[in-house]
């Protein structure tokens, strides 16, 4: 769960910092009142595109940082496969550095490249706005997703869980095809199963 969001020097603001609470988080607001800019600060956090032009006027650094707090086997995996230290509490820090031409990126303190943060990001957190569905269309994620909800988790072999993941694989290549329809098709495979 992300509990806490800081930035510093990113385009109009100063520093502010957002404290989330359990469940559901909304925000509010009226059109220019920088929603879309404090959901742009996290993408930054995880690895997004910077540009130069969002650093706040007279400033040479800007700085977003993100607290999760989690208890989740997937980013406890995720943190060994990266080779990364795991904090006793199941905090997860991550912060990074915007300055014209580069950028700094840390998990739990420990410098990494922006294609770890994003790594890690996908088992953390997922984002969704108006046109945005970003897990609901990797397909990837979409057959772990369908497992978990069917069977609490896919186990390798099938032992355990109720579901497997090689009778999701299976569904997968007797859905045939491109990727257009593909989940789709996998979906209503493994709901017949059920």
């Amino acid at each position: 769960m992300l509990q806490s969001l800081h930035v510093k020097n990113l385009a109009l603001m100063e520093e502010t910092e957002i404290e989330f609470g359990e469940g559901l988080n909304i925000l509010t607001g009226e059109t220019g009142a920088g929603k879309s800019l404090l959901i742009g600060s996290i993408n930054l956090a995880l690895g997004g595109k910077f540009d130069k032009e969002l650093l706040r006027k007279g400033a040479d650094s800007a700085l977003v940082e993100l607290v999760f707090f989690v208890q989740d086997e997937r980013v406890s995996g995720k943190l060994k496969e990266l080779e990364l230290e795991e904090a006793e509490d199941g905090t997860v820090i991550i912060s990074r550095k915007l300055q014209a031409g580069k950028s700094t990126c840390k998990i739990n303190g420990e410098t990494v490249a922006a294609k770890q943060v994003k790594e890690l990001a996908e088992v953390l957190i997922d984002i969704h706005g108006q046109h945005e569905h970003q897990s609901l269309l990797n397909k990837k994620k979409a057959y772990g997703n369908i497992g978990f909800l069917l069977w609490g988790s896919i186990s390798e072999t099938g032992n355990g869980g109720g579901g497997s993941l090689r009778g999701v694989q299976r569904a997968e290549k007797t859905a045939g095809g491109g990727d257009n329809g593909r989940a789709g098709a996998c979906q209503r495979k493994i709901l017949s199963r059920v």
